[in-house]
């Protein structure tokens, strides 16, 4: 069997879901349970802890890595179109 890794990103609303899955072996359960001991554990809880993002882990058929987080309204046109407007009154 061919290895597959899908990456999707996709918004709802003020919401945005980024996945990043395999079909592999997955990751051994205890250490998605652990402390993040490993340095690449580390560097994802780190970087969504960052953007205020929670992330969730699923091993079952593969690894799954979920993450979610706002929409950061100072990357929003329209945003920032109302914060130049209300900044010029």
């Amino acid at each position: 069997m061919k290895g597959v890794i899908t990456i999707q990103l996709s918004q709802i609303e003020e919401q945005i879901t980024l996945v990043v899955a395999d079909n592999g072996i997955g990751i051994h359960p205890a250490s998605v349970d652990s402390e993040f001991n490993s340095l690449g554990m580390e560097l994802m809880k780190g970087l969504s802890e960052d953007i205020n993002g929670k992330i969730h882990f699923e091993t079952a058929k593969g690894t799954k890595i979920t993450v979610v987080f706002a929409v950061d309204p100072l990357n929003d046109i329209n945003s920032l179109l109302t914060i130049s407007v209300l900044s010029e009154s």
